[in-house]
């Protein structure tokens, strides 16, 4: 007996917006009002790993720990039930410690945080530029913060500024730094784990960030969460209200090699300073900041990327089906395309060309298939269980097996477009 299945759900669901790798937003991005940006400086935003916290540095303010002359203090904001954002409170001196203080990023463990500067045992003193890891035991009190070793950074980083990301795992530290003194032009580097806060010297990254079209600098890199693409702003000579954003993909497994960077061409940049992207832990919003269209000097903004839960209407009836792509729709084979991380953009032309000689050779033989983008999100589970290669990116799933022309989601046909609306004729 055939075992059929229903597939036509998922074409639906992606057409909804299901997350596709790495997609861009076009989405317009929503500045999170007065709660949270102020007429001073708000910059380098930080999500919690469960989404409810927002945490951020607010530049000169007067509550700050050392008040309006030359200080950066950490501020935070809690989500309410509504989808707002709370009214932003300044943290305690337990965390705001020195001059310029900020959490650079969120942990897995879902408590721990990366933060700004090197401190004496008790936590109350700045001693040096680094980096220290700090846990938070509730909304109000946090333990002492405890420093990282980053082999030769003392020795490497002599400039004005530094900023950090660090990878939820701890395996990967990217750092932005000058070598000249007092400079403010960044390079970036990667550092990575040997053992228990302790990590190598700073490799300079080769590639895109590197090269960047020739970026006078670079900072706030973020890394998206299977690793494999490189979000950081960059300043190509214009001056400081200049820099935007741009990812580069990772090309081998040291982290050190980068594609050639592509400029976030949606709705994120502008004319003016956009910097700090990053986003939440199911990447479906980011966070950066920008001056344009802000309160004060820079703000807070968050834009959509993907639709966490997409569904359709049939028949009047609301149906979520997203979760079912996990269980191939019930089909007997389900298939994983993975390819070569060294490989080309273009080389998923190719990819997608195999996909559809799959699908055009299973109608053949009276199969039917549902190619599926929902697994992305879940590659390092599926990669782990698949023993699947770290040479190797997953792209997609797939279903096969025989369709039940009996569901209600495979009666429906769709209208398809005309080619006139998708193609642009020239005549000399």
């Amino acid at each position: 007996m055939k075992r059929k299945y229903c597939i036509a759900l998922l074409f639906f669901t992606i057409m909804l917006g299901l997350p596709q790798a790495y997609s861009q937003t076009s989405f317009e991005p929503q500045n999170l009002g007065d709660a949270v940006n102020s007429e001073y400086a708000e910059v380098n935003p930080v999500l919690s790993r469960d989404g409810k916290t927002l945490f951020f540095s607010r530049v000169n303010h007067p509550e700050n720990r050392l008040g309006e002359d030359n200080s950066q203090d950490i501020w935070f904001s809690t989500l309410q039930d509504d989808g707002t954002w709370s009214q932003a409170i300044r943290l305690s001196n337990e965390v705001n410690v020195g001059r310029y203080n900020a959490i650079l990023s969120a942990l897995d463990d879902g408590k721990s945080y990366l933060i700004l500067g090197r401190y004496n045992k008790a936590g109350t003193r700045w001693l040096t530029p680094g980096f220290s890891l700090i846990e938070q035991f509730n909304q109000y009190e946090w333990g002492k913060p405890k420093p990282i070793k980053v082999k030769a950074l003392k020795r490497m980083n002599k400039g004005r500024v530094v900023n950090a990301y660090m990878s939820p795992d701890r395996e990967q530290l990217f750092i932005a730094f000058s070598k000249k003194p007092n400079g403010k032009r960044l390079s970036l580097y990667v550092s990575t784990r040997k053992k228990e806060n302790v990590y190598t010297k700073p490799k300079l990254l080769q590639g895109g960030p590197k090269n960047a079209n020739k970026a006078k600098s670079m900072e706030s890199p973020y890394l998206t969460e299977d690793k494999n693409r490189i979000y950081f702003s960059a300043d190509y000579g214009d001056g400081r209200d200049n820099f935007d954003v741009f990812y580069a993909d990772r090309t081998d497994d040291t982290y050190r090699n980068w594609s050639a960077p592509v400029k976030v061409t949606d709705t994120i940049n502008t004319p003016n300073w956009d910097s700090y992207y990053k986003m939440n832990a199911k990447e479906s919003w980011a966070y950066y900041s920008s001056i344009t269209n802000s309160i004060g000097k820079s703000d807070i903004f968050k834009v959509k990327i993907y639709e966490e839960f997409p569904f359709l209407r049939l028949s009047g009836l609301v149906h979520a089906q997203h979760g079912r792509n996990y269980t191939f729709f019930g089909a007997p084979v389900g298939l994983m395309f993975t390819i070569d991380r060294g490989m080309g953009r273009g080389s998923l032309i190719d990819c997608g060309m195999l996909l559809q000689s799959i699908m055009v050779a299973a109608r053949a033989r009276g199969l039917d298939t549902c190619p599926q983008a929902a697994f992305n999100k879940f590659h390092r589970v599926i990669s782990a269980e698949l023993r699947i290669p770290d040479s190797q990116m997953l792209v997609c799933g797939m279903s096969l097996g025989y369709a039940d022309h009996d569901c209600v989601e495979n009666t429906l046909v769709t209208e398809r477009t005309t080619v006139t609306d998708f193609t642009t004729f020239f005549e000399e």
